[in-house]
C-alpha cells in the first residue's frame, strides 16, 4: 500500500485473482521447470474478506446471493473486495461509494471486462443513497480519517443514509489503524448493523499468505489463538 495495483508490472507472473482484480498485495516464489525461481504476485486481500465473512456467518454465501452488496473506496483494496463479493457472495449488483468519481470509473472498466456479468453501480449522490435497496453486505476500505474535503463529507453522508435503512446487514471494515473500531464501524453498530473489524479481516489475509509462502495448510487453533491474542490487545487498549 498505495502500490497495488502497479506493483505487479515488476514481477513474473500473476495468479488468476491477481489478474482479475487488478492488485497485488502478496508475492511468493515457485520454481519453474528450469529449476529458476519465479516471483509470482497474488491478492490474499479477496482471501482475508471471504474467510472473515463466513466465519462470521456461515450462511452468508446463501444468504447474501441476490441481494445487493456495497464497497466503500476506490483504491487497491476496493477492487480486492469488488472480486471477492461478486465472485463468491454471488449479490445482484455492488454499489460502490467513493470520495472520487474518477476512480469508480476505472474500476467499472475493469472489472466489466475482467469479470463477466458484473454490475457496479456509483453512488453519487444522497437521493441515490435514498432510492436504493440496503444491501446485505458492505466492505469498506478507507483510511480512519475524519472527512476533510467535500467528497468525503458526502461518502460519510451516504454511508449514514445507508445504515439508517430499516433492513440491516454486515460491515466489513478492513482499516485497523489507528484502532480496529473505526468511526464507520461505531456508527453502523449505532444504527444496529453487525460488524467485523479489520483486524480479523488482517489475520485471515496472513493465513492465506502463510499458507502459500509456506505450502502447507494453517493450523487452526493457531489461527483462533492469534484472533484471541489481537482481541485482549485491543480490549487492554481500551482500560
Amino acid at each position: 500500500m498505495p502500490n497495488k495495483v502497479t506493483f505487479g508490472l515488476l514481477l513474473d507472473d500473476l495468479t488468476e485473482a491477481a489478474q482479475v482484480i487488478g492488485a497485488v498485495n502478496t508475492t511468493f516464489t515457485r520454481l519453474d521447470s528450469t529449476g529458476k525461481r519465479r516471483y509470482i504476485g497474488t491478492n490474499t486481500d479477496c482471501v482475508g474478506i471471504r474467510e472473515s465473512i463466513v466465519q462470521f456467518d456461515a450462511t452468508a454465501v446463501t444468504t447474501a446471493k441476490g441481494k445487493s452488496a456495497m464497497v466503500i473506496g476506490g483504491g487497491g483494496a476496493a477492487r480486492s473486495a469488488v472480486y471477492a463479493l461478486w465472485k463468491w457472495f454471488s449479490p445482484s449488483e455492488i454499489y460502490i461509494v467513493n470520495r472520487l468519481k474518477s476512480e469508480v470509473d476505472d474500476i467499472v472498466k475493469h472489472f466489466t471486462k475482467a469479470m463477466s456479468g458484473i454490475q457496479l453501480q456509483y453512488i453519487s449522490d444522497i437521493a441515490t443513497a435514498q432510492s436504493l435497496p440496503a444491501p446485505s453486505i458492505i466492505v469498506s476500505t478507507i483510511p480512519d480519517y475524519p472527512p476533510s474535503e467535500p467528497g468525503e463529507f458526502l461518502c460519510w453522508k451516504i454511508c449514514e443514509t445507508i445504515f439508517q435503512k430499516a433492513d440491516k446487514g454486515l460491515l466489513v471494515d478492513m482499516c485497523y489503524m489507528p484502532f480496529p473500531e473505526t468511526g464507520l464501524v461505531k456508527a453502523a453498530r449505532k444504527a444496529g448493523w453487525k460488524t467485523i473489524l479489520g483486524t480479523e479481516v488482517l489475520v485471515r489475509v496472513c493465513v492465506a499468505q502463510e499458507v502459500l509462502w509456506t505450502e502447507k495448510l494453517p493450523n487452526q487453533q493457531g489461527v483462533s489463538e492469534a484472533i484471541a491474542a489481537i482481541s485482549q490487545s485491543r480490549d487492554a487498549a481500551k482500560l
